[in-house]
C-alpha cells in the first residue's frame, strides 16, 4: 500500500479552520439585521479530520477516505451556503430590491474576495488528501487482485497436473477410457444440475414502497472478474438509474447522481440525502444485493 503523508490530514484541518473567521471582522448591519461572518460548521471538522486520520492508522483506508469525502461534501456544502447569502445581497441591491449603502456593498465584495482566498487553499487540501487516500486504496486494490491472480494460477496448475493424470491413466486418477458412461437417467440429472441456473431469490415488491408502482426488480448487480483480472460490476452502473439496495439499514430505493474514479455518489430516496458509496462499501452492499430497478411495462 502507497503511503499517505499523515500531514495532509493536518493541512485539510488548518485550511479548514481558517474559513471559520472573516479576516477583517464580520460585515454587519445589512438589510434585515443579516450580517456576514466567517463560514459557521466548520468547527466540528476538526474532530472528525481526526477520526479519519484514526481511521487510516489503524489501517482501514476505505473508511478514512469515505469519511473525508464526507466532511468535503459537508465542507462544499457550507461554502456554498455563504456564497449564497453574499450573491443574494449584491444581487438584490443591483435589483433595487433593497437598499444597501454602497459602503456597505464593497465590504459584502471585500468580504467575498477574502473568502474566497480561504476556501480556495481548503479545497486544495482536501483533494491533495483524498487523492492520496485514493492511490492507497487503488494499491491495496491492485495487491488484492494480484493475490487472487496468484492464487488462481496455483490452482490452475493443481487442475492442470490432475487433467493429464487423468487423461494418462496415471495412479491419481482412472484413465478417460476406463470411466463408464453415463445411462440415459443419469445424463439426464446431469444436463439438469449444469445446465440450469441456479434460482434468484428477488425481494418482495413491496419493500419499493410508493416506487413499486412505477418499478419493477431488473438484473442482481454482481462483482465479476474479467479476462484480464479486472474487476468489474455487471450490469454497469449508470448514472440517472433506481436501484434497490439491501444491504443499507433499513434497505432502500437509491438513484445514481454522480460516477467517480473510486466511489459512487448517490442520492438515498427514504432519507432524502446524498450519501457517497467508496469502492469498498459499494462490493459489500453488492454482495448484500442491489437490484436495478426498471420502469414497469404499461398494461402490465
Amino acid at each position: 500500500m502507497l503511503r499517505v503523508d499523515k500531514a495532509l490530514f493536518s493541512n485539510v484541518v488548518t485550511a479548514v479552520q481558517r474559513t471559520a473567521n472573516l479576516p477583517g471582522g464580520a460585515v454587519r448591519n445589512l438589510p434585515g439585521g443579516a450580517s456576514l461572518e466567517g463560514m459557521k460548521g466548520v468547527e466540528s471538522f476538526s474532530a472528525e479530520v481526526a477520526d479519519a486520520k484514526k481511521e487510516f492508522e489503524l489501517g482501514r483506508v476505505h473508511n478514512s477516505l469515505a469519511r473525508i469525502r464526507q466532511i468535503e461534501m459537508q465542507f462544499n456544502s457550507i461554502a456554498g451556503r455563504w456564497n449564497a447569502q453574499a450573491g443574494g445581497i449584491l444581487a438584490s441591491a443591483r435589483q433595487g430590491k433593497q437598499a444597501v449603502p454602497a459602503q456597505k456593498l464593497n465590504e459584502v465584495k471585500n468580504a467575498q474576495a477574502k473568502m474566497r482566498q480561504l476556501t480556495a487553499p481548503a479545497t486544495k487540501s482536501f483533494r491533495d488528501l483524498i487523492t492520496a487516500l485514493e492511490h492507497a486504496v487503488a494499491s491495496r486494490n491492485d495487491a488484492e487482485e494480484a493475490s487472487d491472480q496468484a492464487s488462481e494460477q496455483r490452482t490452475s496448475s493443481t487442475d492442470l497436473v490432475s487433467t493429464s493424470a487423468i487423461a494418462s491413466g496415471s495412479p491419481t486418477g482412472p484413465a478417460v477410457s476406463n470411466e463408464k458412461p453415463l445411462d440415459d437417467e443419469e445424463e439426464s440429472v446431469a444436463s439438469r444440475s449444469f445446465d440450469s441456473e441456479p434460482r434468484k431469490e428477488v425481494p418482495d415488491l413491496a419493500v419499493l414502497g410508493k416506487f413499486a408502482e412505477k418499478y419493477r426488480f431488473g438484473p442482481k448487480l454482481e462483482v465479476k472478474i474479467s479476462e484480464s483480472r479486472k474487476r468489474h460490476i455487471s450490469p454497469k452502473l449508470e448514472e440517472g438509474r433506481f436501484y434497490f439496495v439491501q444491504g443499507m439499514q433499513p434497505p432502500t430505493v437509491v438513484r445514481v447522481r454522480e460516477i467517480r474514479s473510486s466511489a459512487v455518489l448517490v442520492y438515498d430516496a427514504l432519507h432524502g440525502n446524498e450519501t457517497l458509496l467508496d469502492s469498498f462499501r459499494l462490493r459489500t452492499l453488492i454482495g448484500r444485493g442491489i437490484w436495478l430497478l426498471t420502469p414497469s411495462r404499461i398494461g402490465a
